[in-house]
This record gives structure tokens, sequence and C-alpha cells, in this order.
């Protein structure tokens, strides 16, 4: 087994944290985007009964893929909010300590002060 120094630690973190925060993302867009198609205010009454239609004609494919897409989105972002009780969990706590051990105080002042305007966005 070979041993890793901090810095090789926190890159592999980042990428970890990267992936999974990708992850997340992209199955969120895409539970989304099918739930939206067969909601009647987003699309009108007639788009969205054939939306059900194609779904349902194909359910044994699609009902699995929403179901999966949308335990994914949660699976990955549950990662990000751990309560740091175990010494090898990711969270977003370790991930800003990290960066603030490797940036100077003006960029992580800089990242902190992009965090808060993301988290007040209307998503």
């Amino acid at each position: 087994m070979t041993n890793i120094n901090d810095a090789e630690k926190s890159l592999l973190i980042f990428r970890e944290a990267r992936g999974r925060m990708l992850s997340a993302f992209s199955s969120y867009f895409i539970w989304k985007h099918i739930v939206k198609s067969i909601n009647i205010n987003e699309v009108g009454q007639e788009e969205a009964e054939k939306n059900v239609e194609r779904i349902n004609k194909y359910s044994f494919f699609t009902l699995p893929t929403i179901d999966s897409h949308y335990q994914r989105f949660v699976l990955c972002s549950c990662l990000f909010f751990e309560s740091e009780k175990y010494h090898d969990t990711l969270s977003l706590g370790k991930l800003k300590q990290i960066v603030k051990d490797i940036t100077d105080e003006d960029t992580f002042t800089g990242l902190e002060k992009e965090i808060s305007e993301i988290k007040k966005k209307k998503w």
C-alpha cells in the first residue's frame, strides 16, 4: 500500500467531490426535465398527456430511469452534507478547510462570497 501526502489526498478528495457533484447535477436535471415534461402547468395538457403516453409505452425502461436519476441526485448530494462524525467522510466543511489551507485569505474570502451568492440563487 502506498502512502500519499496531504496534497495528493486533497487532490483525490476534490476529484471525488467534483465527480459526485457533476453526477448529482446531471441526474437532477435529467429527472427535472422528465418531470416537467408531464406537468400540465409546464407544457400544457395536450403535450403532458402525450409525454405520459410515451413514458407509459416504455414504462419498463422510463419509470426505473426516472426513479434512478432522482435517487442518484439525492445520494450524491447527501455526500456534501455529512455530519463529519467519521474520519473519512467527505463534506462541504472538509472541502472548505482544504481550500482554506491551500489558498490565500483573499481568495478564500472571495470563494465564500461566491458560495453565499449561489446559496441565495433561486433554481
